[in-house]
């Protein structure tokens, strides 16, 4: 991964919203981000979740509007912090044993629960996760929990979700991935 994404990233948000980079929180060391990560029990390939978290431990929370302090624009995500992002991926492994005895739902929901950890967040049923599976190079899928269809593929890779993410800043568009879902 190269870490000129998420400077030029940081410069892209800055133009366009300053409020939003004023809410990022220093990134972590990666002995604490795998120490968190093998206390929650995340297990796969966590190369993309060293690379934002060593960049960036999430947003802190704020009084703004969440379209106000989103990384992008037009748009109500939020940068999850570390430990966050873990309690909503051990809340999907609970969703999925709760729906254990409804097919085809559990199939769909406990892949889900296994394999693709939050990154951001819509404060209701949808998240930006990169898949864990080592074979996906990082890629980034689009969760919506109440869709019939909860995941789609947002962005075969984690470069080309960040070089996404530095555009959409630049020209004050939305994801491209938003533009197709919504």
């Amino acid at each position: 991964m190269d870490n000129k994404f998420f400077s030029d990233l940081e410069r892209a948000v800055i133009g366009r919203n300053p409020v939003a980079f004023e809410r990022l929180q220093p990134g972590l060391s990666v002995a604490e981000i795998q120490q968190q990560l093998n206390r929650g029990g995340v297990v796969g390939d966590f190369h993309p979740l060293l690379n934002f978290f060593s960049w960036r431990n999430g947003s802190k929370p704020s009084d703004k509007s969440l379209s106000e302090t989103s990384l992008f624009p037009h748009s109500v995500f939020q940068f999850l912090p570390l430990d966050i992002g873990i309690g909503h991926f051990c809340r999907f492994t609970i969703t999925a044993e709760v729906t254990r005895g409804i097919e085809p739902l559990f199939s769909r929901l406990s892949d889900i629960a296994t394999r693709y950890f939050p990154i951001f967040w819509d404060s209701g049923h949808g998240y930006l996760a990169v898949d864990l599976q080592a074979s996906s190079d990082g890629r980034i899928v689009l969760l919506e929990f109440e869709s019939d269809d909860p995941l789609r593929q947002a962005y075969g890779s984690l470069d080309a979700f960040l070089e996404d993410a530095i555009r959409a800043n630049v020209a004050n568009e939305p994801l491209l991935c938003f533009r197709i879902s919504r």
